[in-house]
């Protein structure tokens, strides 16, 4: 066993020398290495490179303002010995930043990780299919998210170097390189509505990225979408007609409000915007009106009613 410590051109001074003092001094059988990016990689391929300096049989990753709790490794490496393909990952516990108390995150609530056309992620419960024959139990595949582990919460600080071409920028760059690789226009036109500027741009050189796939023999969006996330709308996929559900008189249209839970929640009428993220509907073949993850219904017949998302 041991533990890389990957220093990505930190700028700190404490990180450098007085670091390496620190861990030769206190571990000097060389349980914990350092190990040195030669510039700013970023965050994922400093957990590459970090993988690539590894020898162990099974490899955690943590970013270093994490904090196990007792008992976490067990249930993950119980996990991959069943099944070597599972990618095991944990559950967040809550520190409340202003009086420490800690929260343990609701051992029910099992959740998957999902995003939207505009490439948000986040936490989402598993859809009713996805559960075994008890309501414990997963339905069982390659990647599991449960309650493996625990880690505390970091309290939100200020980012601690910066980005040449600006956060955001930076963000919308490795979008596109992402969406490029794995989408084709028949889907990348709604990840364009969010971020105009991105159908543009130049990704760089993704030929590396593309072989790779190829090699892997790596799964389709299509696939995703049909096995893993059919809840997301196609907007254009086996309608009658997509786009904003609009009041001519009063130029306002059906708004969603960019709600993204699983919960219902009441539908708007906005000022038209024409963006798929609040304003994007579609009439399906199934006589049903659709947005990003719900549809659209009138729970109760009564005066003042509104209709939701469900």
């Amino acid at each position: 066993m041991s533990l890389n410590l990957v220093d990505d051109k930190s700028t700190f001074e404490a990180l450098n020398v007085p670091l390496g003092r620190y861990v030769k001094g206190m571990f000097p059988t060389g349980l914990v290495k350092i190990i040195r990016n030669p510039t700013h990689q970023g965050l994922i391929r400093s957990r590459i490179n970090g993988w690539r300096n590894s020898t162990g049989d099974v490899i955690v990753f943590f970013d270093s303002h994490m904090e196990v709790n007792i008992d976490w490794l067990q249930p993950l490496l119980s996990a991959i010995k069943q099944d070597r393909r599972t990618i095991a990952m944990g559950n967040l516990d809550y520190i409340q930043s202003d009086t420490f108390e800690y929260q343990f995150y609701r051992r029910d609530h099992k959740v998957r990780y999902v995003f939207d056309w505009s490439l948000y992620f986040w936490e989402s419960r598993f859809r009713p299919d996805q559960y075994g024959p008890k309501a414990e139990d997963m339905r069982p595949g390659a990647v599991m998210v449960g309650p493996a582990m625990a880690v505390d919460r970091h309290i939100a600080r200020p980012q601690p170097y910066s980005s040449p071409l600006g956060r955001r920028k930076t963000e919308i760059y490795n979008y596109k390189r992402a969406v490029d690789v794995w989408m084709d226009l028949a889907y990348k036109k709604f990840v364009y509505d969010f971020f105009p500027k991105m159908m543009n741009m130049d990704p760089g050189d993704i030929s590396e990225r593309l072989t790779i796939k190829e090699n892997l023999k790596c799964k389709t969006i299509t696939w995703y979408l049909e096995n893993l996330r059919p809840e997301l709308l196609v907007y254009d996929k086996n309608v009658f007609a997509w786009g904003s559900a609009k009041n001519m008189l009063y130029d306002t249209c059906l708004d969603n409000n960019g709600y993204l839970f699983t919960y219902e929640e009441e539908v708007y009428s906005d000022r038209n915007t024409g963006q798929l993220s609040k304003q994007g509907f579609s009439w399906t073949r199934d006589k049903l009106l659709r947005t990003t993850i719900h549809c659209v219904a009138l729970t109760k017949l009564a005066e003042n009613t509104r209709q939701k998302l469900v």
